[in-house]
């Protein structure tokens, strides 16, 4: 009777060690979840902090939209003067090297012709990148696929 005694009294100790353990295991879960609840908290407001941010600032750069424009307005005269004076002083030293006029007015004006021809092809390029190829590319295959399968559903 004794080994039936202690062998009951070890399965009885083998069962509360195997209880004691599943119940740290849930405990360590449990608190794992809860430690996953405090982080998700965190880091929602830690993502609306940043979001008001991002609409304050966003604000604030829209406001300094018109600052901008009119500061781009005054460049613009000032880099038409200063490209004019550098083409009249390229002119002017070929004129006075070469004692030809004619040389000197030809390279003024073919200076401002280049740079008129590499602006209008600077324009073209813009253009041609601002023509959304990619969307229009996609909304032709588009119609393309929605015509055969009606062509393919009529007959």
């Amino acid at each position: 009777m004794n080994q039936q005694q202690a062998t009951a009294a070890a399965e009885n100790t083998g069962s509360a060690d195997d209880l004691s353990r599943r119940e740290r295991e849930a405990l360590q879960l449990r608190e794992g979840i809860e430690e996953f609840e405090r982080l998700v908290r965190r880091l929602s407001v830690v993502a609306v902090r940043i979001l008001k941010l991002a609409r304050l600032e966003s604000r604030l750069a829209i406001r300094q939209v018109p600052v901008a424009f009119r500061w781009l307005l005054t460049l613009i005269p000032l880099l038409i003067l200063t490209w004019l004076s550098f083409s009249a002083l390229i002119s002017w030293a070929l004129y006075d090297w070469t004692s030809n006029p004619t040389l000197g007015a030809l390279t003024f004006f073919l200076m401002q012709g280049m740079a008129t021809l590499w602006v209008l092809h600077r324009l073209h390029v813009a253009m041609h990148r601002m023509a959304f190829r990619n969307t229009l590319k996609q909304l032709k295959a588009l119609r393309l696929t929605l015509v055969r399968r009606e062509s393919s559903s009529i007959g």
